[in-house]
Order: C-alpha cells, then structure tokens, then sequence
C-alpha cells in the first residue's frame, strides 16, 4: 500500500493506492459524507467495508484508490452544495492523477456510499467499465448519466427512508420499494446494465445490523468479475506506485 498526494489549489489530498503488477483494472472509492481521512472513522461499517477491500482486492489482481475527502463541522447534518462541489473536486483531481490515467476507463470501477453515490452519480462523464452504488436512493432521472453501461445499486435491508405525510407522520419505507423507483430513472437514462441487490443483514453503509451470512466485499469482488474479469492486464511500472 502506498500514500500518495495530489495539490488541489493550495491544499494537499492524499490518496491510499494499493496496485498490484499487472492489475486488471482500479476500483476508485468515494466514501460517505460523514467519512473523510482515510484513516479516520466515517459512518457505522464504513471503514471496515473500505479495510476489507484493501486488504483484499489487490491480491486478485484489482488496485484500489481511495482519497480523503473534505468534511464539514458537523458529518450528520445536510451536505452543502458548496461542500458537494468540494468533493467533487476531489474526485475529479483523483480522475485526472496519472495512477489513474496508466488505466483505461474501461478498466475502471467506481464505488460510491451514501452522500459518495450521489456524487458519482451526478459526475458520470466517463466510459466506467462500471458503477456500484451503495444506500443511494434516485428520486429523478440522473441529468448527466454519461456513457456508463453498468450501474448496480446495492442496499441493505435495514436501509429503510422514510418520508413525512401530509398529516406529518413518518412514512417507512422498504430498500425492496424504494430500490424499484431508484433503477426505473437509471432505465429511463438508458443505462444499459442497471441492476440492483438487496443484502440481507446490513445497513445503510453496511453496517452489519444482524446475524448474516451475506459478505459485501464478496458481493463486490463478483461485480468485479464480471466487469473486469475479462480485461487485459494492465502493466505498472514500478516506479509509479510509490
């Protein structure tokens, strides 16, 4: 694993590479909105899904990146717009670093949670060999869905919303009924491939809620598989990955 870092106007953003030789593809991770430093807490199961990831991707074959992101005052209260552009500025920076450019785009794959989802949803300007998309609930059509095939939307089932009635009582909502709505706007983009799971057992950033025998970073690494799998390995030099 190394540490790298990129200048964004005056401010440094380091980003955590693990690339093994010869990697088949990149999984860029783009995390929640209560997750910043990449070595820090961010939302319940948030890190260990991340940790996991590292730990396991890159001997498969699969390099993972994941930048810090900028966090506000207070990680539970609504997000700015001003502090979505932020991190959309990050991962754009990200996109554009060379470890990222020694990939083609179809050897990409980018994996957003929560707030993170939203954000790579509204930024899907590249050809991504795939998308997944973690506790992210679509409430209109994406207006820049981009030239992405592969868009997967994964919930878990304790995920529930919930929305206030006209006589003010909070409505529930299912991940099975809302997740209906969420991959209609992707089909009415015409995204390609939109696919959805449910895992049972987990929450909204897969924190684990009760016993399971569901793993999500298995879950993940099958997408992966199947979007990447068949791709050409990519050669890394050595003297890029410090």
């Amino acid at each position: 694993m190394d540490i790298h870092q990129m200048d964004m106007k005056s401010t440094i953003i380091r980003m955590k590479v693990s690339i093994p030789e010869n990697a088949k593809g990149l999984c860029i991770i783009v995390p929640s909105g209560q997750f910043g430093k990449f070595d820090e807490e961010g939302a319940e199961g948030e890190l260990e899904f991340y940790s996991s990831l590292f730990s396991t991707l890159p001997t498969l074959g699969y390099g993972v990146l994941q930048p810090d992101m900028p966090v506000r005052g207070e990680r539970k209260a609504p997000a700015s717009m001003e502090h979505i552009t932020e991190r959309e500025n990050v991962l754009e920076n990200c996109l554009n670093s060379s470890i990222v450019k020694d990939f083609g785009w179809d050897r990409i794959v980018v994996v957003g949670m929560s707030l993170g989802s939203q954000i790579v949803l509204n930024n899907l300007n590249k050809p991504y060999a795939g998308v997944a998309l973690i506790g992210c609930v679509i409430e209109s059509e994406p207006a820049k869905y981009g030239l992405v095939n592969n868009i997967h939307l994964i919930y878990g089932s304790h995920d529930y919303i919930a929305y206030r009635s006209e006589e003010g009582d909070l409505l529930p909502i299912s991940p099975e009924d809302y997740s209906k709505t969420s991959l209609k706007f992707l089909e009415e983009a015409e995204i390609k491939n939109a696919s959805c799971t449910i895992l049972e057992g987990f929450g909204h950033t897969l924190a684990i809620k009760e016993e399971t025998q569901e793993k999500p970073v298995d879950f993940f690494i099958s997408l992966l598989n199947k979007w990447l799998g068949k791709n050409p390995k990519v050669e890394v030099k050595q003297n890029e990955k410090r």
